[in-house]
């Protein structure tokens, strides 16, 4: 299964590292969402409470998890059984959802504690939860994760998939006249072979969400656009998952009692509290991501090629040494 390994060690880099640069924002967003009595101003010395133990434990798990179930599933939708890319995309980023998102919830749920101000670090509030809880208290609110978490990366790879494809579409005619040219080199030079395979993978590539034709500029645009219009869907369940955790007594309210108490007490525009830097935070988190993504998957791939090179042309030598002491 190619190319599954690479995608998987790129989400992992990328998330980790786009999660680092944007922790603060998503913990205001928290912060936000958390106080029910109107939004408290920034609260600085809470914005990077839990900072390394929530990034090393959740985002580049996560994201490492999400990619490899992923590219997975992909390969064996498209490669052995025959179906589109296109088609793919739902039902792959589905199977791969469930599982990145339980990685996810433990360090979802010390975050939470850390930024609210319950615990004074990110290492208190693993002691308070192991204490207090036990492992099950990491998974306090899952369920409501589950519901968030696996919408959102759905919707978000859809849309992502469908916008790449109407740029491509878009931009089709000036793409199209290169590759044309490029095939009418090929045959002057190489023949038809060369052409036909230059048509080979030139069908491939496009059939790529994040295929050669997208530039990492290109890639994480499209998916600062997706990230906005899926964070917008999904922020009352975010909510009501930030509640849920922070909730004082234990065990914590379901889903749908919390979601009901909120509206009770304090009116639906509750549930879009936090709505403005939720749309930020992912939109930014779309377009920092995408684009190291594909800059790191790019940077992987030509390495492994270098690598397979070697390896033939060491093979090669070796044939050809062979032959020498046959002939001797």
């Amino acid at each position: 299964m190619p190319g599954i390994k690479r995608e998987a060690a790129a989400g992992a880099i990328a998330g980790f590292a786009t999660d680092a640069v944007l922790y603060p924002l998503d913990a205001h967003k928290t912060h936000k969402q958390y106080f029910p009595s109107g939004s408290p101003g920034i609260r600085w010395n809470l914005l990077y409470r839990g900072f390394l133990p929530v990034l090393v434990t959740g985002a580049g798990p996560c994201y490492g998890t999400f990619f490899a179930v992923n590219e997975s599933v992909k390969y064996l939708l498209t490669e052995k059984l025959g179906l589109s890319q296109s088609f793919s995309v739902f039902p792959s980023s589905v199977a791969a959802a469930f599982p990145a998102a339980m990685v996810y919830v433990p360090a979802d749920t010390i975050k939470k504690r850390a930024v609210t101000g319950m615990d004074t670090s990110g290492l208190s509030a693993i002691r308070t939860i192991a204490k207090t809880q036990g492992i099950s208290g990491f998974y306090v609110g899952w369920r409501a994760n589950m519901a968030r978490d696996i919408p959102f990366t759905t919707i978000k790879m859809c849309f992502f998939q469908q916008a790449c494809l109407l740029y491509q579409w878009v931009r089709r005619p000036k793409t199209q006249t290169r590759l044309e040219a490029g095939r009418n080199r090929g045959n002057v030079t190489h023949g038809n072979t060369n052409s036909n395979a230059g048509k080979n993978r030139s069908s491939n590539d496009s059939d790529s969400p994040t295929s050669p034709e997208l530039s990492p500029t290109e890639a994480g645009w499209i998916g600062c656009a997706s990230g906005m219009a899926t964070a917008v869907v999904t922020n009352p369940i975010d909510v009501v998952n930030t509640r849920i955790k922070t909730h004082p007594t234990t065990p914590a309210p379901g889903v749908l009692a919390m979601a009901s108490t909120i509206v009770r007490a304090e009116g639906v525009p509750a549930l879009f509290s936090g709505l403005a830097p939720r749309v930020v935070f992912k939109g930014l988190t779309g377009l920092l991501f995408w684009g190291m993504h594909r800059r790191v998957s790019n940077f992987l791939g030509s390495v492994l090629e270098e690598r397979e090179g070697d390896v033939q042309m060491q093979t090669h030598r070796g044939r050809r040494d062979e032959r020498k002491l046959a002939y001797q």
